[in-house]
């Protein structure tokens, strides 16, 4: 409704309006067009829409997941929303990448991300990205927002995913290389170098522990211990969960603790030797 650009006659063989530009505030603009006769006569006016916004998005960062992830697990971040007021044209979506610490950036220019280069397209509310199976130990993933008209945040938000590979070592202690006289009692240990074994609640690290294929004891945290007891060989078998949620119940580690308990029995020899009748044999 206010004339921002004056009217401007072009030569008659021009068919593509260049370098029309709207340099105030962002907006939607009309732009009309017509032909003018001979003498000056006004032909049927045409319009077309211009959508001007060169605002960009707030910074944004992205949420990482609590803790440590496991390495085969598809590691998902959330990204904050921009502060309102949001740009005119809204927010297309999020731009995402993904190093080791090398400073990779979102989107190739400083200023706009295109449209291919935006990751994330359902607008605002699209804030989940997967970032698939990353590797292990600490991957940092920076974010921008996208406005409508490609701009982006001026500022990068960045944070950090942990990915923990790696099962826990288990070891078994407690049990004898040779043959026992009595009860054992086993202690199996795990140790993780990444995510760790400290216990945090029902879902956090634990270590198991089974004795001839029974149900194995289960302690939250870096150890548990059984009794082994009757006679025979016993087949041990043990592992862990890292906080990560790394175990591999399937295949756990093997051992085997023997236990004898009966003394030997002593008898006389029931015969003597004629050479030596004094000699005693037991």
């Amino acid at each position: 409704g206010e004339t921002v650009v004056p009217e401007t006659r072009l030569p008659w063989e021009t068919t593509v309006i260049e370098n029309l530009h709207v340099s105030e505030a962002p907006g939607i603009y009309t732009a009309d067009v017509w032909l003018v006769g001979p003498g000056g006569e006004r032909g049927p006016q045409t319009s077309a829409l211009l959508r001007f916004d060169d605002v960009r998005p707030g910074p944004v960062r992205a949420l990482p997941p609590e803790g440590w992830i496991a390495g085969k697990a598809t590691a998902v971040v959330r990204i904050e929303h921009p502060a309102a007021p949001q740009p005119i044209s809204g927010i297309r979506g999020y731009a995402v990448s993904v190093d080791r610490g090398a400073g990779s950036l979102p989107c190739a220019g400083s200023e706009g991300c295109s449209l291919t280069e935006t990751d994330l397209r359902d607008g605002i509310g699209g804030d989940k990205a997967s970032l698939g199976v990353l590797p292990e130990g600490v991957n940092v993933v920076r974010a921008v927002a996208v406005s409508g008209s490609g701009m982006r945040s001026a500022e990068l938000g960045s944070t950090v995913v942990r990915v923990d590979a790696t099962l826990p070592t288990v070891t078994l202690g407690g049990a004898p290389q040779g043959w026992a006289n009595g009860p054992v009692r086993a202690t199996a240990r795990a140790t993780d170098a990444l995510s760790g074994m400290a216990p945090n609640g029902p879902n956090g690290p634990y270590t198991a522990l089974a004795i001839d294929g029974a149900v194995p004891r289960v302690d939250r945290g870096d150890a548990t211990t059984a009794i082994v007891s009757g006679e025979g060989s016993h087949r041990l078998s043990f592992y862990a969960r890292d906080a990560a949620g790394n175990v591999d119940e399937g295949s756990p580690s093997l051992a085997t603790v023997r236990i004898d308990e009966t003394p030997p029995l002593v008898a006389f020899a029931r015969s003597q030797d004629p050479r030596e009748p004094e000699r005693i044999e037991a």
